[in-house]
């Protein structure tokens, strides 16, 4: 149960009715008051991972395990990016190894393995591959086009 496992990684503090959780851009739970402590200057590092973070880069916790949390945000913050549709590649076999290759970015980071050469990987692509990534979130994905006109 998160109540009686989980504390906040910078003062120990136990999840309970008393402390919320806020949740960063890396995906890792801290405890409310020690967000605030550390937002006296503009920005402060993760204190699980050390990642450059913004106040505004915190939300609250949606779901009581905090690696559920984690995994939806960085799943987020990478299909921004990772953003194409099957429509865009010539073969069902390139969006599958496309598919795969974006899951192979998330586990990485979720589970922190190699999370620098991972993030290096992601940030070379985000450079690649800009004009692209930016077009395609204006694009309205072909399945919601679907539902809307069976709706």
């Amino acid at each position: 149960d998160f109540e009686d496992d989980y504390r906040c990684p910078q003062c120990l503090a136990k999840a309970g009715k008393n402390v919320n959780f806020l949740v960063n851009a890396c995906g890792h739970a801290i405890c409310e008051t020690c967000v605030g402590l550390l937002f006296t200057k503009e920005s402060a590092l993760c204190v699980v991972c050390s990642l450059p973070l913004k106040r505004v880069d915190f939300r609250r916790q949606l779901f009581e395990d905090p690696e559920v949390e984690k995994d939806v945000a960085i799943r987020k913050s990478v299909l921004k990016d990772y953003n194409k549709f099957r429509e865009d590649f010539t073969t069902l076999d390139d969006y599958n190894d496309y598919l795969e290759e974006v899951e192979n970015i998330i586990h990485n980071l979720v589970h922190d393995i190699n999370v620098e050469e991972t993030r290096k990987k992601w940030n070379e692509y985000k450079t690649t591959n800009g004009k692209e990534i930016f077009a395609n979130r204006q694009r309205i994905h072909p399945d919601i086009v679907q539902y809307e006109a069976i709706l």
